[in-house]
């Protein structure tokens, strides 16, 4: 494998391990943060299409989040990982994120994706869990 295409793999292994390993979480009353709701409507939206669906195009939007992690070098903010959920609309714009932790990367990174394009998804709206 050439160097080139190593980080591209990660990212590739981190998204498909992502989707093919989701674990559902259950909301306590008081766990009403933006990042668990995003997170139970992912989970809501894995749970009822299929894997496939979900994983081609994660791998069709890898080029897209390489280039958006680089654009801020948001990944050099500090050595914490930062766990996302974005939200995608029928056009591919990246309407909302949330984020769990709450530091300067996951900061970063929320302005970073917020209102970038992904490819246009096969429905809307479309949530993408990542950890950085």
């Amino acid at each position: 494998m050439s160097k080139k295409s190593e980080p591209r793999m990660k990212f590739l292994n981190i998204f498909i391990s992502l989707i093919l390993v989701v674990n559902p979480i259950s909301l306590s009353a008081e766990e009403d943060d933006k990042y668990l709701k995003l997170r139970k409507l992912f989970i809501q939206s894995y749970q009822e299409k299929s894997t496939e669906v979900f994983g081609n195009y994660l791998q069709d939007s890898l080029p897209y989040l390489e280039h958006i992690n680089k654009k801020d070098k948001c990944s050099v903010v500090g050595k914490d990982i930062v766990s996302l959920i974005l939200v995608i609309d029928e056009t591919g714009m990246i309407i909302d994120v949330a984020h769990r932790e709450d530091n300067k990367k996951s900061q970063c990174f929320s302005v970073t994706f917020l209102g970038q394009y992904f490819p246009k998804p096969p429905f809307a709206p479309y949530y993408v869990d990542i950890e950085l």
